[in-house]
C-alpha cells in the first residue's frame, strides 16, 4: 500500500516552483491488533511460523491479499489447551464479527470453543482488525465460579486459581447487539436468575441458592 504525494519547491538561484519533491508513504495492507489479555500467535498467507503479539501490540499482517490469504490465529496454554482460529482475509468482510477458536489438542478431546470479537476499520489504506473478548472475568472470591449464557449452550468455570489472568467470556445470540445475560454458580449452589452484563456501571446483588442455605455475591 503506497501512497504518494508530490510538492513544488524552488530550484536553486532560481524564483520560480520548477522543481518537485515527492513523499511516498508505505504502509501496510492490513494489521491485526491484539485488544486480548493474553498473548496472541498469528502467522499469514500459509507460513509455519507464528508471531507473538502481547497485549496491547499491533502486527502486521505480510503480503496479505484479499480473498485468497488464510490468516491463523492460536492462543496457546488456555485453559489447559490452544486455541486456533483459521480465516480467509475477505474483502467484504463486516465491521464487527465473531471468529470462533476452537481447541487444537486431539488427545483430551475437550471440544472446548471460544467466540471472540473482530472489530475491522481502515485507517490511511490500511485495514485494522482489533481482535477482543466481549466480556472479562476475575474471580476475587476465593471460590469457584461457574458461567452460563442464558440459552444454556455455553458454561465455564473460573478457579480461585486464575485470578490473576481475567477469564475471557463471549457467546453468541441471536443478535450481536441484543442484551447479554448469563447465570452464576459458586461452588455448588445452584444457578443464578439471569443477569444482564452489558450494562456499563450497573452494580447489585446476585443470588444462588443452595440446597440448606442461600449465599449471594455482589457485581
Amino acid at each position: 500500500n503506497v501512497e504518494g504525494v508530490a510538492t513544488d519547491i524552488f530550484r536553486e538561484n532560481s524564483r520560480n516552483l520548477t522543481g518537485r519533491f515527492y513523499t511516498l508513504s508505505i504502509r501496510p495492507v492490513a494489521v491485526i491488533k491484539n485488544c486480548l489479555p493474553v498473548p496472541l500467535f498469528f502467522s499469514s498467507r500459509g507460513k509455519e511460523h507464528f508471531n507473538t503479539l502481547w497485549p496491547g501490540e499491533i502486527g502486521c499482517l505480510e503480503d496479505i491479499r484479499h480473498g485468497q490469504s488464510l490468516i491463523r490465529l492460536k492462543i496457546c496454554g488456555w485453559r489447559n489447551t490452544d486455541l486456533e482460529c483459521d480465516k480467509i482475509f475477505e474483502e467484504g468482510m463486516k465491521e464487527l464479527e465473531y471468529w470462533t477458536f476452537t481447541s487444537s489438542d486431539v488427545e483430551t478431546n475437550s471440544g472446548y470453543r471460544l467466540d471472540l470479537g473482530i472489530q475491522k476499520e481502515c485507517s490511511k489504506g490500511t485495514t485494522v482488525l482489533s481482535i477482543f473478548a466481549p466480556f472479562w472475568f476475575v474471580n476475587k472470591t476465593k471460590r469457584t465460579l461457574y458461567f452460563k449464557g442464558h440459552d444454556g449452550n455455553y458454561e465455564v468455570a473460573h478457579y480461585p486459581e486464575e485470578e490473576k489472568v481475567p477469564m475471557m467470556f463471549s457467546y453468541i445470540t441471536k443478535s450481536f447487539f441484543g442484551k447479554k445475560k448469563i447465570s452464576l454458580r459458586v461452588d455448588a449452589s445452584h444457578w443464578s436468575d439471569p443477569f444482564t452484563i452489558d450494562t456499563i456501571g450497573d452494580t447489585g446483588r446476585i443470588v444462588c441458592k443452595m440446597d440448606s442455605k442461600r449465599g449471594s455475591l455482589r457485581r
